[in-house]
């Protein structure tokens, strides 16, 4: 009489669909913006400071800084312009870097970086990436492209983590049961 889900990131077709982004925007939506900042900023820790260079963290900090930026500028674009919750997910997050960062270079004239400078959180998060040296800018879109190949090379995983099948809410009402499987000869998970 268990409700069982599963996350399955070694094969992402046998197992539920979930998005990490939906909780954040959730509470970005509702007003509850230090809650939201919070949980992005603990996705970008994790997928960004997964495997942190020792030597040299700037690249990562700012790798880091960029995917928070992007995060919240999705979000904000979401609800500002009434996209459904559809659009708010990791997918959208590296299509909105390329069409802020083409290659290295920032698209001169660009609407949405005026559009991010809007918000001060937005505009710190990005500008460390946006508006720096052209060979600082390679380095840290470098390390971001790097942390979120996992994605781009993995059609499967980016379509489940792009949306929800497991109601949250009724996990601790309900007895539930949640079986994570991840590939444990590989940290990126």
């Amino acid at each position: 009489n268990y409700n069982i889900f599963v996350l399955n990131l070694r094969s992402p077709l046998h197992g539920e669909c979930w998005n990490p982004l939906s909780i954040p925007f959730d509470f970005f939506f509702k007003g509850e913006v230090d809650k939201a900042y919070e949980f992005v900023n603990d996705i970008a820790e994790n997928l960004i400071h997964s495997e942190k260079s020792q030597s040299d963290p700037f690249w990562d900090n700012s790798a880091g800084s960029l995917f928070f930026g992007l995060v919240l500028l999705l979000f904000k674009y979401c609800k500002e312009f009434r996209k459904s919750r559809e659009y708010v997910n990791i997918g959208n997050v590296v299509r909105l870097r390329n069409a802020l960062i083409s290659g290295n270079k920032t698209i001169k004239k660009n609407y949405l970086w005026e559009y991010a400078k809007s918000d001060p959180i937005i505009a710190s998060a990005l500008i460390g990436t946006v508006e720096t040296a052209n060979d600082t800018r390679a380095g840290i879109l470098s390390v971001f492209d790097q942390k979120v190949r996992m994605f781009s090379i993995q059609p499967n995983l980016l379509d489940m983590l792009s949306h929800n099948d497991i109601d949250f809410d009724i996990i601790g009402k309900q007895p539930s049961v949640v079986y994570l499987i991840v590939p444990d000869e590989k940290t990126g998970y």
